[in-house]
Protein backbone atom coordinates (compact mmCIF):
# COMPACT_ATOMS: atom_id res chain seq x y z
CA UNK A 1 0.00 0.00 0.00
CA UNK A 2 1.19 3.42 -1.09
CA UNK A 3 1.95 5.39 2.23
CA UNK A 4 1.21 9.21 2.87
CA UNK A 5 3.23 11.66 4.87
CA UNK A 6 -0.49 12.99 5.89
CA UNK A 7 -2.61 11.15 8.46
CA UNK A 8 -5.95 11.98 7.15
CA UNK A 9 -6.62 12.08 3.12
CA UNK A 10 -9.05 11.22 0.05
CA UNK A 11 -8.15 10.96 -3.35
CA UNK A 12 -9.49 9.38 -6.35
CA UNK A 13 -9.17 5.38 -6.88
CA UNK A 14 -5.98 4.80 -9.11
CA UNK A 15 -3.46 3.26 -7.05
CA UNK A 16 -5.48 1.95 -4.70
CA UNK A 17 -4.61 -1.88 -3.60
CA UNK A 18 -6.53 -5.09 -3.04
CA UNK A 19 -9.07 -4.43 0.00
CA UNK A 20 -10.00 -6.64 2.56
CA UNK A 21 -13.82 -6.82 3.61
CA UNK A 22 -16.51 -8.54 5.74
CA UNK A 23 -16.27 -9.45 9.72
CA UNK A 24 -17.87 -12.00 11.34
CA UNK A 25 -19.51 -10.37 14.12
CA UNK A 26 -20.99 -12.32 17.34
CA UNK A 27 -24.58 -10.94 16.14
CA UNK A 28 -23.79 -12.45 12.96
CA UNK A 29 -25.40 -9.17 10.62
CA UNK A 30 -25.87 -9.81 6.79
CA UNK A 31 -22.81 -9.43 4.41
CA UNK A 32 -22.13 -5.76 3.31
CA UNK A 33 -23.97 -4.98 -0.36
CA UNK A 34 -22.30 -1.87 -0.61
CA UNK A 35 -19.68 -2.04 -3.13
CA UNK A 36 -17.06 -0.45 -0.53
CA UNK A 37 -13.31 -1.82 0.30
CA UNK A 38 -11.36 -1.15 3.04
CA UNK A 39 -7.59 -1.76 3.29
CA UNK A 40 -5.91 -2.06 6.86
CA UNK A 41 -2.25 -2.07 8.08
CA UNK A 42 -1.89 -2.86 11.54
CA UNK A 43 1.44 -2.71 13.39
CA UNK A 44 2.27 -2.17 16.98
CA UNK A 45 5.20 0.58 18.01
CA UNK A 46 5.98 1.53 21.66
CA UNK A 47 3.12 1.52 23.72
CA UNK A 48 0.36 1.79 20.46
CA UNK A 49 -1.07 0.01 17.81
CA UNK A 50 -0.70 1.82 14.75
CA UNK A 51 -3.41 1.44 11.97
CA UNK A 52 -3.37 2.90 7.99
CA UNK A 53 -6.85 2.53 6.72
CA UNK A 54 -8.09 3.01 3.47
CA UNK A 55 -11.66 2.93 2.27
CA UNK A 56 -12.59 2.97 -1.41
CA UNK A 57 -15.98 3.57 -2.86
CA UNK A 58 -16.61 1.64 -5.70
CA UNK A 59 -20.51 2.36 -5.24
CA UNK A 60 -21.87 5.07 -8.01
CA UNK A 61 -23.29 7.19 -5.22
CA UNK A 62 -21.47 8.90 -2.43
CA UNK A 63 -21.43 6.99 0.96
CA UNK A 64 -21.55 8.36 4.53
CA UNK A 65 -18.15 6.78 6.98
CA UNK A 66 -18.95 7.52 10.49
CA UNK A 67 -15.18 8.30 10.83
CA UNK A 68 -15.32 11.05 13.58
CA UNK A 69 -15.13 9.75 16.77
CA UNK A 70 -15.27 12.23 19.69
CA UNK A 71 -12.30 12.05 22.22
CA UNK A 72 -15.33 11.57 24.81
CA UNK A 73 -18.69 10.72 24.67
CA UNK A 74 -21.25 13.53 23.84
CA UNK A 75 -24.01 15.57 22.40
CA UNK A 76 -22.56 18.41 20.61
CA UNK A 77 -20.05 18.88 17.83
CA UNK A 78 -16.34 20.08 17.69
CA UNK A 79 -14.63 17.17 19.91
CA UNK A 80 -13.56 14.68 17.07
CA UNK A 81 -10.04 13.55 17.99
CA UNK A 82 -8.26 11.39 14.81
CA UNK A 83 -7.16 8.80 16.82
CA UNK A 84 -10.30 8.12 18.97
CA UNK A 85 -11.91 4.70 18.08
CA UNK A 86 -14.53 2.36 19.74
CA UNK A 87 -13.12 -0.95 21.39
CA UNK A 88 -15.76 -3.63 22.08
CA UNK A 89 -15.60 -7.43 22.88
CA UNK A 90 -16.57 -10.13 20.27
CA UNK A 91 -17.83 -13.01 21.30
CA UNK A 92 -14.89 -14.76 19.52
CA UNK A 93 -12.55 -13.59 21.82
CA UNK A 94 -11.22 -11.07 19.02
CA UNK A 95 -11.69 -7.54 20.16
CA UNK A 96 -12.97 -5.19 17.54
CA UNK A 97 -11.27 -1.30 17.18
CA UNK A 98 -13.95 0.38 15.13
CA UNK A 99 -15.11 3.79 13.69
CA UNK A 100 -18.92 3.56 13.74
CA UNK A 101 -22.63 4.46 14.95
CA UNK A 102 -24.36 2.19 17.78
CA UNK A 103 -27.69 1.82 18.76
CA UNK A 104 -29.10 1.95 21.77
CA UNK A 105 -28.82 -0.99 24.31
CA UNK A 106 -31.91 -2.49 25.27
CA UNK A 107 -34.93 -0.67 27.69
CA UNK A 108 -32.17 2.29 27.32
CA UNK A 109 -34.02 5.99 26.83
CA UNK A 110 -31.17 8.55 27.05
CA UNK A 111 -31.74 12.40 28.03
CA UNK A 112 -29.55 13.18 24.98
CA UNK A 113 -28.16 11.50 22.05
CA UNK A 114 -24.61 11.07 21.39
CA UNK A 115 -22.90 11.93 18.65
CA UNK A 116 -20.61 10.65 15.40
CA UNK A 117 -19.73 12.89 12.57
CA UNK A 118 -19.50 11.25 9.48
CA UNK A 119 -17.23 11.63 6.18
CA UNK A 120 -18.88 11.88 2.60
CA UNK A 121 -16.69 9.84 -0.12
CA UNK A 122 -18.09 10.13 -3.65
CA UNK A 123 -18.09 7.78 -5.43
CA UNK A 124 -14.92 6.20 -7.10
CA UNK A 125 -13.26 8.01 -4.21
CA UNK A 126 -10.75 6.74 -1.22
CA UNK A 127 -10.39 7.83 2.44
CA UNK A 128 -8.17 7.30 4.38
CA UNK A 129 -6.50 7.91 8.15
CA UNK A 130 -3.56 6.80 10.30
CA UNK A 131 -5.40 5.83 13.56
CA UNK A 132 -2.76 5.39 16.57
CA UNK A 133 -4.88 3.42 18.98
CA UNK A 134 -3.37 3.71 22.95
CA UNK A 135 -1.96 -0.02 24.05
CA UNK A 136 -3.14 -1.92 26.33
CA UNK A 137 -6.36 -1.54 24.83
CA UNK A 138 -9.83 -0.29 26.20
CA UNK A 139 -12.92 -0.91 26.40
CA UNK A 140 -15.42 2.37 24.73
CA UNK A 141 -19.05 1.97 23.99
CA UNK A 142 -21.42 4.69 23.80
CA UNK A 143 -24.24 4.46 26.58
CA UNK A 144 -21.94 1.36 28.07
CA UNK A 145 -19.99 2.67 30.91
CA UNK A 146 -19.25 -1.04 32.07
CA UNK A 147 -17.82 -2.17 29.00
CA UNK A 148 -14.96 -4.99 29.29
CA UNK A 149 -12.36 -6.69 26.97
CA UNK A 150 -11.03 -10.13 27.28
CA UNK A 151 -8.50 -10.87 30.08
CA UNK A 152 -5.53 -11.37 27.05
CA UNK A 153 -6.66 -9.89 23.64
CA UNK A 154 -4.63 -11.66 20.97
CA UNK A 155 -6.31 -10.59 17.93
CA UNK A 156 -8.88 -7.90 16.49
CA UNK A 157 -9.77 -6.69 13.74
CA UNK A 158 -10.71 -2.46 12.56
CA UNK A 159 -13.83 -1.95 11.02
CA UNK A 160 -15.55 1.05 9.75
CA UNK A 161 -19.36 1.59 9.37
CA UNK A 162 -20.61 3.12 6.37
CA UNK A 163 -23.72 3.80 4.76
CA UNK A 164 -25.14 5.79 1.41
CA UNK A 165 -25.76 9.15 1.54
CA UNK A 166 -29.54 9.93 1.91
CA UNK A 167 -30.57 6.73 3.67
CA UNK A 168 -29.22 8.53 7.21
CA UNK A 169 -31.00 11.48 8.85
CA UNK A 170 -28.30 14.21 10.28
CA UNK A 171 -28.65 16.43 12.71
CA UNK A 172 -30.20 19.44 12.04
CA UNK A 173 -27.54 21.96 12.92
CA UNK A 174 -24.76 19.85 10.82
CA UNK A 175 -25.26 17.80 7.29
CA UNK A 176 -22.28 15.43 8.55
CA UNK A 177 -23.51 14.67 12.29
CA UNK A 178 -25.50 11.99 13.48
CA UNK A 179 -26.90 10.32 16.40
CA UNK A 180 -25.89 6.76 18.19
CA UNK A 181 -29.34 5.59 17.52
CA UNK A 182 -31.25 2.44 16.21
CA UNK A 183 -32.50 4.56 13.18
CA UNK A 184 -28.73 4.95 11.92
CA UNK A 185 -27.23 2.05 13.24
CA UNK A 186 -30.26 0.16 11.08
CA UNK A 187 -28.65 1.99 7.76
CA UNK A 188 -25.34 1.06 8.67
CA UNK A 189 -23.03 -1.62 7.22
CA UNK A 190 -19.55 -2.41 8.72
CA UNK A 191 -16.39 -3.01 6.45
CA UNK A 192 -13.95 -4.79 8.43
CA UNK A 193 -10.50 -5.97 8.51
CA UNK A 194 -9.31 -9.62 8.82
CA UNK A 195 -7.57 -10.30 11.70
CA UNK A 196 -4.47 -9.05 13.16
CA UNK A 197 -2.56 -10.02 16.08
CA UNK A 198 -1.65 -7.87 18.96
CA UNK A 199 0.77 -8.91 21.41
CA UNK A 200 0.51 -8.18 25.62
Amino acid sequence: MTRTPLRRWAAGALGVLAALAGCDRATDPPAPTLDVTLTVQARQEAGALLIEYTLLNREQKAIVAFTGVPRSETHEPGNVDLDAVYVTARDDDKVEIAKRVFGLPKDLHPAVRFIVEGTIVPAGVSFGETVRVPLPLAARRPYVSDATLPAQVRQAVFCVGVATEGTVQPEPQSATLFTHSDPVAAAQQLICSDPFPVTP
